[in-house]
């Protein structure tokens, strides 16, 4: 752990600097590439990874339905928070 002061403006200042960022950028690609193995390897176990959808299959017909009525003018009249 590094606890003292690093001055970025001294030759050695501007190495350690040089030398923590190649370090974190070679960390980088290992991490990246370890994770894309793990979601391919829980796609073939079935797992699908991210939030859960919102829209089910009833609600996209549903909303479906409505942009095809609303295309044709049939939402002209209808207000919403209208009683």
């Amino acid at each position: 752990m590094l606890t003292g002061d690093v001055d970025a403006t001294t030759a050695t200042g501007r190495l350690v600097f040089g030398i923590f960022a190649t370090v974190a950028e070679f960390e980088r690609d290992p991490i990246h590439e370890r994770t894309m193995a793990g979601l391919a390897a829980a796609r073939t176990r079935g797992r699908a990874g991210g939030r859960p959808r919102v829209m089910t299959k009833p609600k996209l017909k549903a909303s479906a339905a409505f942009s095809h009525l609303s295309a044709m003018g049939w939402s002209r009249g209808i207000r919403a928070g209208s009683p």
